[in-house]
């Protein structure tokens, strides 16, 4: 068992649900509502062991930001779908290694860690 009640980082207020990727990474959402959250709405990243990788996401209805993440999933090339019930949108993150052109994913470089998530040909990317 692993994560405890707040907003640090590896801590969950309100986590609702969680995807797994290929190589068994922990996708986590939380909408960071109620008296022990911050009221910043996001999704954590942890290893198989429970040890946090990274974050992303903020309060709002714009690229990378949510309202009220709802569920998550994650496919076989590593995209990461999460609904927001109060925005009614579905968003989908691509990992910091891959660009969407039409309908080929392409590799390309690394972005920075402390880059926001943008939107690229309809996907939003973010280092995830």
């Amino acid at each position: 068992m692993w994560g405890s009640l707040g907003s640090s980082d590896g801590q969950f207020c309100h986590m609702e649900h969680l995807a797994l990727d290929k190589y068994d990474n922990v996708y986590v959402n939380d909408p960071q509502s109620g008296p022990n959250g911050n009221g910043i709405p996001r999704v954590q990243k942890f290893d198989s062991s429970g040890h946090f990788i990274t974050k992303w996401g903020s309060y709002g209805s714009g690229n990378g930001q949510f309202v009220d993440p709802e569920h998550l999933a994650v496919d076989s090339h590593g995209f990461v779908y999460v609904t927001d019930r109060h925005n009614n949108n579905i968003q989908v993150f691509a990992p910091v290694n891959m660009t969407i052109t039409g309908n080929r994913i392409t590799n390309n470089i690394t972005l920075p860690e402390q880059l926001p998530p943008k939107l690229v040909n309809g996907t939003v990317t973010a280092k995830i």
